[in-house]
């Protein structure tokens, strides 16, 4: 028996020594990752040349899947696995190598490469990442155009709604004008008959929308001025008794009649000869919190015994908890808020922090030039606060005061607003973004207040959506989706608390 040749080849030699593993799939990992492309090479040349030695003319070459080293690896044992099959590699040189330290560790090579996985679970999801922000972007320009052809069939049909109303008007004048014209009232009566007897000879008479207007010169318009409370301007059809006085131009103009101003007096009279029914009171009204739980006596007793005059004082309760036809007695419900009016020369005293129950402080901003409006926060005695201006904190826009409550790990930034009704919303919209673009983008931001725009509106009112929007691009979400403003003909959502901080939060309606 001939010597069999030794070649070196520290690939071929690894290969070699473990051919249980060739199903591992970390096996084939390692070990691709441990030799070179070049080593993978070497290999494939010397196999196929130990295939010519042995004459196999059966074998298959296989086909390579890749140009990678896992792809070339995975070559070379499909070879080996056919030469100890066909029980041919006594046949075949005996594979050596000169350096063992070219040759991977045992221990190692079975291991799970963990940084391989790292790098394929990153490509894998940042893969995701990008489509699902894909998605999402998709997904918003669908819900814009949706809002947009929303908005635009709104005013559609406001607009076709506009145009029915005129006409409805236009008939409805055309009805008055032509029964103007038969005011028997104001004829003689020898007339009067007369007309009643050619009524009943005649032909029935049409109906007044299918008789013909004639326009009359002094009013060219389809329409008349209606003022309400006011005798309606006639046309020139009508007889003499029923004109209006040209000359008479406030019945026209429909102008409010000019009211008295009211004068309160200030002089007390010695004697019974002139006195007042009642006194005029000057009232202000105060809102008294972070109070133990207690019935109103309770309240309107400490306040007397200070020397306050209470002229009302009310619990403040929250509805959802109320059940529905119960009828609440107010001397009976105990709360730890409550609406006091006194007063108000009795509001220093209501100000006067020695006057109030300790562990809290009471924050607050006045209107700088006209009266009415204002802002204030309760604040728990103790805890370290900045006062800080902003963009919004300017009367024309709204009432804002805003606070910086510092806590150990972080720190939470509140804005109390009111947005008065007669101010322009554009404006608050336009600070309200200059103020949260100044903020840190992980701050933890609290709105809270009376805004005056009624969120239930979104879909219909341009400005409330473009509030509600402007809102959601610096991720604040509304905690509260009922309407807190309820009458008999009509409920709005005007107060609510927008926060950016989801996970600790409380809200509710008072």
């Amino acid at each position: 028996m001939a010597a069999r040749p030794v070649v070196i080849s520290e690939v071929l030699y690894f290969l070699v020594g473990n051919f249980d593993l060739f199903d591992n799939e970390t096996f084939i990992n390692n070990t691709a990752e441990f030799f070179s492309n070049e080593d993978f090479i070497d290999a494939q040349k010397i196999l196929k040349l130990e295939l010519e030695n042995v004459k196999i003319e059966k074998f298959e070459k296989p086909t390579s899947r890749g140009n990678t080293r896992r792809d070339k690896l995975l070559v070379l044992t499909q070879i080996l696995i056919f030469l100890k099959e066909e029980k041919l590699m006594d046949k075949c040189s005996i594979f050596a190598s000169v350096n063992l330290s070219n040759v991977p560790n045992f221990e190692n090579v079975i291991k799970i490469n963990f940084e391989i996985l790292k790098n394929e679970l990153k490509n894998m999801l940042y893969t995701q990442h990008n489509k699902l922000i894909q998605t999402l972007d998709v997904h918003t320009q669908d819900i814009t155009s949706l809002k947009n052809k929303l908005v635009q069939t709104i005013d559609v049909h406001t607009h076709d709604m506009s145009a029915l109303n005129n006409k409805i008007n236009c008939l409805s004048y055309n009805k008055d004008k032509n029964t103007s014209k038969l005011n028997i009232n104001s004829v003689p009566s020898a007339v009067n008959s007369d007309m009643n007897k050619q009524a009943v000879t005649s032909k029935p008479a049409m109906f007044w929308s299918d008789e013909i207007t004639t326009p009359t010169d002094d009013n060219p318009l389809p329409y008349s001025v209606v003022v309400r409370n006011k005798k309606s301007a006639r046309t020139n059809n009508s007889p003499v008794a029923n004109q209006v006085n040209p000359n008479d131009q406030s019945s026209l103009k429909g102008n409010p009649p000019n009211q008295p101003n009211k004068i309160i007096g200030l002089k007390k009279c010695a004697t019974d000869k002139l006195c007042a029914e009642k006194i005029i009171v000057k009232k202000s009204v105060f809102a008294m919190s972070n109070v133990k739980k207690c019935s109103r006596s309770k309240v309107v007793e400490y306040l007397s015994d200070i020397g306050i005059n209470v002229l009302s004082c009310f619990p403040v309760s929250k509805l959802s908890t109320v059940p529905p036809g119960t009828t609440l007695n107010n001397d009976d419900i105990e709360s730890t808020m409550f609406r006091v009016c006194v007063n108000t020369a009795d509001a220093t005293k209501m100000q006067d922090p020695d006057n109030m129950p300790e562990d809290y402080n009471f924050l607050f901003k006045n209107r700088s030039n006209k009266k009415g409006g204002g802002v204030g926060i309760f604040l728990k005695l103790g805890l370290d606060y900045t006062l800080f201006d902003n963009a919004l904190s300017t009367d024309d826009v709204a009432d804002c005061l805003c606070i910086e409550i510092k806590f150990h790990k972080s720190n939470v930034i509140v804005f109390a607003i009111y947005r008065p009704p007669n101010s322009d919303p554009s404006n608050l919209i336009q600070k309200l973004d200059l103020a949260l673009s100044s903020l840190k983008t992980n701050s933890k931001v609290y709105l809270v207040g009376d805004f005056n725009l009624d969120l239930s509106k979104a879909c219909s009112d341009k400005l409330v959506a473009s509030f509600s929007d402007l809102l959601a691009s610096f991720n604040f979400v509304p905690l509260i989706s009922q309407p807190t403003r309820v009458t008999h003909s009509s409920s709005s959502i005007i107060d609510n608390i927008f926060t950016s901080n989801l996970s600790h939060h409380i809200s509710g309606i008072l």
